[in-house]
């Protein structure tokens, strides 16, 4: 690397600015060299002026001379392809027409997109072939290599190249990550002691979520654990999956879960085969809900899918929000409890499925599911099932889709179309024919049918996430409800549990500068029960002067009217960042149908350099005899992971509660804690670079030995990785800063850094009493002969190194034989070593 160039990269301006003088003459020369091509003609330098002092000119500058030139070799460079970023990689170049020029095998044009079966005599080549000049084989092709930038620009023209969609990632980059155990957990709990001299409890949930990857494989599980009234360890599911890269699908052995877009999803044991959405480039691929609520004191709040509980957390009183969940499956509605701080319980149900179905013109998607049905309810049946489904893209923005469900209770058909209503939005229509056997013998057959819209208006700030209704006759059973029956009191079948009708709808609005509503609305009847499941839940939310307010409502019965409940809350939040920075006052005030209502005044804020720390303070009161109490939380996220702790009290009660999520990572090198990572990551190795920031990702940076990891890595997508340079300290330095990743669905990718640790050093070398030539090459020796941490000598014999170690022996060479050449040994003064900058003589001999 040359002088000026790995100085600039190295040095904090702080640095610069000490050393400026330093150096101010190899830059003023250098940069005469550089720039002579555009005021004197090349014949007119006069490179005798650098001959030794033996006579002989041996030092080889020509190079230097002429725009963009510079030594031939390796370099790490970002590869744009027609002014899009393809990847970052190492490029051999060579000097071509006195000019730096890439070369690349006829395999790494085939990679970049080039057509090569349209170029006869590349064609004709073997795929490992170097071509170091591509405008003799691609006509009109060209490249452009900027130095300072490390950016390589190449120009095809568009005729040449494959017929591609818009931010397509080959499969050929798609790395399938290094092997490793991956454990996500989270953990919350609660500590609650009675002031009455009642008993006091403990509750505990904790949610793990494990893997093992190796090649192309992942081992998954799911695991919960919860301790209430008892202890209760549940395995949710364990699959082994792979992906398929020639048939852009994923295949699953294990407890899988059917595809949720035409049937409901329902868990089998067994096989599953389905295409994968995120292989496909964004530009050609076609959703957890947010559950909102209102606590009245300080409650638990439990979210249930398909009778497993997925969630659950402590919130203080007022409205809340749960943005972060993480359904097990693609559809399977939400059950929601909000367990109050007397034991008062409250459930509403929120509906989850996917949007209407529909693919691009000439896309095909599939699913084929076959396994043991696994039942949540004591009793149910676990037949085999076959589940298969086909969704087809037609012209005129159609989409027709068909499934089947077998089993041997069980046997449905499902015909379905959706259509594009260009600025209306699209819906779908489907029909449904089933054939049932219930746990009694007895045979039922049925019909349903189902009408799905969706439609955001960006005009007008509408948005319809998604509208349906779904009519079923009286002898119509999903595969659900046939094989989760219920049992009356004389242990006969309750017919009252399949569904007559079921409508849905959420819709949000922007007001302009007025701020933006909501509603969401669910109902849900059944065959032989005159009560129905409805929840409501809509609110309006504005900011005045900075002043934020925020108005909800929620309305939930349970079938046969139970759990009929009714409740609004007002919330004000005032910014307190003249006062105390990051921080808001809050005023909350809310009531129920029954009469009960509660008011609560509170502080939060975040603090630290990076926010990690959040904290809140509340204080409450209401009516019924709750009386007073009061909350305090607060929560820190680090690299390694999240706490939470919090304190509440009541009339009747003090609670303590806590939690902490992360993830452990075990690898090839070590094992590394990070906070938590979901299914695709990315593992930073910078070996003994430690406390280094990652970019853009504020709260995460090395541990002890240089490794960190970067959460939720895109799969299928490029993902960039780089390190803060700012945050480095100064005895540490890296080659490149950013590494181009591109993981598969699961893997946990690697972005290698190689680092330099050691001192910062300016030499001063000298050779039989004199300046060592300008522009030799010194390098660092390394065992057994190889070199490293290359400079060139500036004018006075001057070089620049980064991450040197304490002691060695630096080798330089000016010429072509052996008498132009020589080595110096060197040792750092101990009590300079943590010196930012470091300067010293050094006679080569």
């Amino acid at each position: 690397m040359m002088f000026f160039h790995e100085y600039n990269k190295t040095t904090s301006a702080h640095d610069l600015n000490v050393h400026t003088f330093r150096f101010r003459k190899i830059a003023f020369l250098i940069t005469a060299l550089f720039n002579s091509t555009y005021s004197f003609a090349e014949e007119y330098f006069e490179l005798d002026a650098l001959e030794l002092q033996d006579g002989v000119s041996s030092v080889d500058i020509s190079r230097f001379i002429g725009q963009g030139q510079q030594v031939p070799g390796v370099y790490r460079v970002d590869i744009y392809l027609n002014n899009i970023l393809i990847e970052t990689r190492d490029v051999n170049f060579l000097i071509v027409d006195n000019k730096l020029e890439p070369e690349f095998t006829v395999k790494d044009l085939a990679l970049l997109g080039v057509r090569v079966s349209a170029y006869p005599v590349l064609s004709q080549k073997s795929p490992d072939e170097k071509i170091s000049k591509l405008q003799e084989f691609l006509p009109g092709a060209f490249s452009v290599f900027d130095f300072n930038q490390q950016r390589l620009d190449i120009s095809i023209p568009q005729a040449g190249l494959e017929s591609k969609a818009r931010d397509t990632v080959d499969p050929l980059l798609w790395d399938q990550g290094i092997t490793a155990f991956m454990l996500n957990y989270s953990m919350s709990g609660a500590d609650t002691y009675s002031k009455t001299g009642g008993n006091n409890s403990r509750t505990a949930f904790v949610n793990l979520r494990s893997g093992i990857n190796w090649h192309a494989w992942r081992l998954r599980n799911y695991s919960t654990w919860t301790e209430q009234s008892s202890k209760k360890w549940n395995t949710l599911g364990t699959q082994l999956e792979r992906d398929i890269h020639s048939l852009r699908s994923q295949m699953s052995l294990g407890d899988v879960w059917t595809p949720g877009q035409i049937f409901d999803s329902v868990q089998l044991r067994g096989l599953k085969l389905a295409s994968d959405d995120t292989m496909l480039a964004d530009s050609q691929r076609g959703y957890a809900p947010v559950i909102r609520g209102i606590a009245k004191s300080n409650a638990q709040v439990t979210v249930r899918q398909n009778g497993h509980i997925v969630y659950q957390a402590y919130v203080p009183p007022g409205a809340f929000e749960i943005s972060d969940l993480y359904p097990t499956s693609s559809s399977g509605d939400l059950q929601l409890t909000i367990t109050e701080a007397d034991g008062t319980e409250y459930e509403s149900v929120y509906p989850f499925a996917a949007v209407p179905i529909m693919v691009r013109e000439g896309q095909i998607k599939y699913a084929v599911t076959a396994g043991k049905y696994r039942s949540t309810t004591e009793g149910g049946e676990t037949p085999e099932v076959v589940e298969s489904t086909l969704i087809y893209g037609l012209p005129f923005s159609s989409t027709v889709y068909s499934g089947t469900q077998q089993s041997s209770n069980y046997q449905s058909l499902l015909i379905g179309i959706g259509h594009s209503l260009g600025d209306w939005g699209s819906v779908s229509f489907d029909g449904t024919y089933a054939r049932s056997r219930l746990p009694s013998g007895q045979r039922s057959q049925g019909q349903s049918y189902r009408f799905q819209y969706s439609k955001s208006i960006l005009s007008t700030g509408t948005n319809f996430t998604l509208a349906g209704y779904r009519y079923s006759t009286s002898g119509f059973y999903d595969l659900r409800e046939i094989n989760e029956f219920v049992l009356d009191d004389a242990g006969k079948v309750n017919r009252n549990n399949n569904r007559r009708s079921r409508a849905n709808i959420s819709v949000s609005q922007t007001i302009g500068s007025l701020g933006s509503v909501y509603v969401n609305a669910y109902q849900q009847e059944y065959w032989g029960d005159r009560g129905h499941d409805r929840s409501i839940s809509a609110g309006f939310g504005t900011n005045i002067n900075g002043i934020g307010y925020n108005l909800n409502y929620a309305y939930s019965q349970g079938q046969s009217g139970r759990g009929h409940d009714q409740q609004i809350a007002l919330s004000i939040q005032i910014p307190l960042s003249k006062w105390l920075p990051n921080s808001w006052a809050t005023i909350n005030t809310s009531a129920r149908k029954d009469g009960s209502n509660s008011q609560q005044v509170g502080i939060s804020g975040s603090a630290l350099e990076n926010n990690n720390l959040l904290y809140s303070a509340q204080q409450s009161f209401a009516n019924r005899a709750t009386g007073e109490s009061g909350t305090l939380n607060s929560s820190y996220r680090g690299s390694k992971g999240n706490l939470n702790v919090g304190y509440n009290y009541s009339r009747m009660q003090h609670q303590l509660n806590y939690g902490a999520e992360g993830a452990v990572v075990i690898h090839p090198y070590g094992m590394t804690l990070a906070r938590p990572i979901g299914d695709t990551a990315v593992l930073i190795k910078a070996k003994g670079a430690q406390g280094i920031n990652v970019y853009n990702q504020s709260e995460i940076a090395t541990d002890s030995w240089g490794y960190a990891v970067v959460p939720y890595a895109s799969a299928y997508r490029k993902n960039n990785i780089a390190l803060d340079t700012a945050s480095m300290p100064h005895n540490v330095d890296v080659d490149q800063h950013s590494r181009l990743v591109i993981p598969t669905r699961g893997a946990l990718g690697l972005a290698e850094f190689t680092t330099r640790i050691g001192s910062r050093v300016v030499m001063n070398l000298s050779w039989n009493g004199k300046p060592v030539p300008f522009g030799a090459m010194a390098s660092l020796k390394k065992n057994k002969g190889e070199v490293d941490h290359n400079g060139i000598v500036g004018p006075d014999g001057q070089v620049y190194f980064s991450g040197m170690p304490a002691k060695g022996t630096i080798f330089v060479k000016w010429g072509y034989d052996n008498k132009h050449q020589c080595e110096t040994v060197y040792t750092l003064p101990e009590n300079k070593l943590d010196d930012v900058l470091q300067s010293f003589n050094a006679i080569c001999k």
